[in-house]
């Protein structure tokens, strides 16, 4: 299930700086109210999977990774605006299953989560397809890799002078010390300009692109 170059979910799913796919906040109060059975206040995996959706979106929602996802969290994840099927800003346990469904139909990878290899998220829907599906799928924008450093442990790995962000030199000269030595400036640098800041560097749930 899609989501996301590290830039922040913007309000109406508006595209980042890059031409990145970025996610839309969603009202989230009846979506939760449908899933969290017992009423504690949040969603746990077991609750999620008995409404029928399928693991992936949970663990990029589930942000602080202990198994359950609360109200914050679930309105801080940006999903991909194509979810929205009735164009209401609410989110409903119908369209996401559907358009997790639609994105597999259409190619978008293993799992029916529309992702992928390895069963990670799909991205929003683009143009291309009957479902919004682009031919080429879709890949990750500032992808992570492994038990890599993420956010601000990935600048802080690769800023040399600690200036906050990682300058090309900075890339070239540190990243073979890290999981991400296989991966090429673009990866990142998703804006063009002369650094990777905090908003490009590689998030545990990750935003998603066309595939050119």
């Amino acid at each position: 299930m899609p989501v996301l170059a590290q830039n922040p979910p913007q309000q109406g799913g508006a595209p980042p700086q890059g031409g990145g796919m970025t996610g839309k906040n969603f009202k989230v109060d009846s979506f939760i109210s449908r899933v969290d059975t017992n009423k504690d206040g949040s969603m746990t995996k077991e609750e999620w999977k008995a409404v029928g959706l399928i693991d992936t979106p949970f663990t990029m929602c589930d942000s602080n990774k202990d198994n359950q996802i609360t109200t914050a969290e679930m309105a801080a994840c940006g999903l991909p605006e194509g979810m929205d099927a009735n164009g209401d800003s609410a989110l409903t346990v119908e369209e996401m299953i559907e358009f997790d469904k639609k994105m597999a139909a259409g190619g978008g990878g293993p799992g029916g989560s529309g992702g992928a290899p390895g069963g990670a998220p799909g991205g929003a829907p683009g143009e291309g397809g009957p479902s919004g599906m682009p031919a080429g799928g879709f890949v990750a924008n500032s992808p992570h890799v492994g038990d890599g450093p993420t956010g601000q442990d990935f600048i802080n790995v690769l800023d040399t002078n600690k200036d906050g962000k990682v300058d090309h030199e900075e890339w070239e000269m540190n990243k073979g010390k890290t999981v991400y030595k296989n991966k090429r400036w673009p990866h990142y640098n998703k804006n063009g300009d002369q650094w990777i800041t905090l908003d490009e560097a590689p998030q545990k749930g990750v935003n998603w692109e066309a595939a050119p």
